[in-house]
């Protein structure tokens, strides 16, 4: 079996996608002490459902996913796609949707008082 180029760019990508996931995972659970030693911030929860390092997780699964399989053909690199494509998803279920969707706020009731002091005021401006 000869390896071609896609074979050595697909695995280098997948290689740094890898390495890059693993780094930001220990940055995010890094603790960070104070001068005196006490901790200042205990790092994140890598555990922690709908959060970064889920998303993290998830890329790196896919991505050994694909690594291993990619080993029968050369066709199944194309499902390293799939990461995109869920971030599109998450950005339009989370963001996009949301703010185009959202319902127009709605309009606060003004009181009484409220009222009457506005149209003494429109009549004041009126009478200028």
């Amino acid at each position: 079996m000869t390896l071609s180029t896609t074979f050595y760019a697909m695995n280098s990508i997948a290689t740094a996608v890898l390495w890059c996931s693993y780094k930001f995972m220990c940055f995010m659970a890094n603790v960070k002490r104070g001068p005196t030693g006490e901790v200042l911030d205990c790092g994140t929860d890598l555990n922690m459902t709908n959060g970064m390092a889920e998303h993290c997780k998830d890329l790196s699964i896919l991505t050994w996913i694909v690594l291993i399989s990619s080993m029968f053909s050369e066709w199944l690199w194309l499902a390293l796609l799939l990461a995109p494509l869920r971030a599109l998803y998450m950005f339009w279920v989370h963001v996009a949707a949301p703010w185009i969707f959202a319902p127009p706020p709605d309009e606060e009731e003004i009181s009484e008082k409220k009222q009457r002091r506005m149209e003494r005021k429109q009549m004041k401006y009126k009478r200028a």
